[in-house]
Parts: C-alpha cells; structure tokens; sequence
C-alpha cells in the first residue's frame, strides 16, 4: 500500500477490522485513497456487542466506504459506481464458488496493472483456476496470500 500508493481499493470481508484498518493506515500515511469494504455482517467472527471494523479507529476511518450486505448483490453495484481501482483485496467468504466469483466481477473493473490480492488462496484452486485463466504468469501465493498483476488492459 504505501509503495503502490493506490487511489481505489475494494476489499471484501471487513470481520473485526484488523486488516482494513492496516490498509486505512497505509493510505493514511500516503496522504491519499479511499477504501471500499464490503461486510455481511457475520457476527460468528466477532466479540459480543462489536460492530463489524470495530477495531479501525475513528481517526482512520476519512478514507473508508463501508457498505454492509451481501457481496454477491453489493460488489457489481460498488464497482460500477467507482473509477478503476488500482487494487481488489478478497477476504470474505472462502469457497471457490465465492472466491472466483469475486475474482471475475472484480478483474474487468482493475485497472492495467492493478493488483489482485486474496486472502487464504491456498484453501481451494479458486486463485490459481482464475490466474491460469487470465494467464497471469506473475501470479503467486505467498504466507497464503494470492497476488496478481493485472498485465493485460
């Protein structure tokens, strides 16, 4: 984040926070970006009586859109409402279903060279089916974290 300095990013899966609140951290120092989270509102995953993103503290929370609902109804209509974005950060529900359905609303909406990032990529072949179809021969799994670049407009 603080390398690539993005303007646009959306992440899927907001839970307690902790990731979004790094991303909001990172944007915070660049001086710059917006994140996008897109939250269902899962409560399995977080302390009792805790909002999901509870853990971002209110002075980073300037640069963040929370939209709490279903990704699969809110992401074609946060995407299409937005410029290209510079990065796609998955972190919601884990099923390959899911995973490439995400990885495949998303992608059209990267801008040339936007990255593409999932969190526990190793949990099914979602990442690497979606990488070979894209023939994204910079794709990689790293601690379980997919990347990719997109290369191709």
């Amino acid at each position: 984040m603080r390398a690539l300095k993005p303007e646009t990013i959306v992440e899927t899966g907001v839970a307690n926070g902790v990731s979004s609140a790094h991303v909001l951290l990172a944007l915070h120092k660049n001086g710059r970006g917006t994140l996008h989270s897109i939250e269902i509102g899962d409560s399995t995953y977080l302390p009792a009586g805790r909002e999901p993103g509870w853990v971002v503290p209110d002075w980073l929370r300037d640069r963040w859109e929370f939209h709490l609902g279903d990704a699969r109804q809110l992401l074609p209509r946060v995407l299409r409402e937005l410029p290209l974005l510079d990065m796609f950060i998955h972190d919601s529900l884990h099923t390959y279903e899911h995973m490439k359905f995400e990885f495949e609303i998303a992608f059209p909406f990267l801008r040339p060279r936007g990255i593409l990032i999932s969190d526990d990529a190793l949990w099914n072949e979602a990442f690497w089916d979606f990488a070979r179809a894209q023939s994204a021969k910079n794709a990689q799994i790293l601690h379980g974290v997919g990347v990719l670049r997109k290369d191709k407009p």
